[in-house]
């Protein structure tokens, strides 16, 4: 299995999503033969398998929290995943607000639960996943970064700006933000595109990604954002599209390190 890093979705508002404006279908990492699948939101399931992620092939779900643009597909996946229960092959991680609403058929049809606790790190197989903090309307919430054999991922989940969020993210090759607001909107619950900034700049990944818009950033096209935000920090900063896809090792310190040296 090739390493890639695929969005399925990058609505951060369901009127997005019913008007097809944007997606909603979540995040696949594909990474040392794991397929993780993150916040498999409202057609995570149709749109995993029209972009070649095949749901068969999914052995790590993901979720951040009980809203539905994040984990509505959660049970359709579970049984794509095992087959209706006749392979256990899937890990699930999430948070407990979560687990206490997938329905128990399909619990049992899995290899693993795991709730997501802060600052215990769980690990599958070649893939070591830790719960990070955030400041939500769900108490449960989290964020997470992602070590896989190629590089390190980090995704915020929903949150509020603070500097300890950001600082968690120090050290990650790619950051992924969920950004609903514009620079001028204010959430007590969700980041704007000032927040992302200075999350940006404390931080200080190889490349961040900005996606999860809400209906203003959408109208405003987030590319402009997304280059003042580059210039501001100069940190490389793109704008994540429904079915867009990257190589996570094209932005590994690690590995670009180990190339540099052969070199040396």
């Amino acid at each position: 299995m090739e390493s890639q890093l695929l969005f399925l979705g990058t609505s951060g508002d369901l009127s997005l999503t019913a008007e097809r404006l944007r997606k909603s279908g979540g995040i696949i990492i594909k990474s040392g033969g794991q397929q993780i699948h993150i916040d498999p939101g409202p057609g995570a399931l149709q749109e995993s398998a029209f972009q070649g992620a095949n749901p068969k092939d999914t052995t790590i779900i993901v979720a951040t929290h009980n809203h539905i643009a994040h984990s509505a597909d959660i049970p359709a996946m579970i049984a794509a995943s095992t087959q209706q229960g006749t392979r256990q092959q899937l890990s699930i991680i999430t948070s407990q607000s979560v687990l206490e609403h997938i329905p128990r058929p399909y619990i049992l049809w899995c290899q693993n639960m795991f709730p997501a606790v802060l600052g215990k790190k769980i690990t599958v197989k070649n893939i070591e996943i830790h719960p990070q903090q955030v400041y939500h309307n769900d108490d449960g919430a989290v964020g997470f970064k992602i070590f896989t054999p190629h590089s390190i991922i980090g995704y915020t989940g929903d949150t509020k700006y603070a500097k300890d969020v950001a600082e968690q993210y120090k050290g990650t090759d790619i950051l992924i933000i969920n950004v609903k607001y514009s620079r001028n909107e204010k959430s007590a619950t969700n980041l704007t595109m000032e927040d992302a900034e200075k999350m940006i700049k404390i931080a200080r990944p190889t490349l961040a990604i900005l996606t999860h818009f809400g209906e203003k950033v959408h109208s405003e096209n987030p590319l402009y954002e997304a280059r003042e935000i580059q210039k501001n920090t100069n940190v490389q900063t793109i704008v994540a599209t429904d079915g867009l896809s990257i190589a996570p090792e094209s932005y590994s310190a690690k590995l670009k390190t180990k190339t540099l040296n052969l070199y040396s």
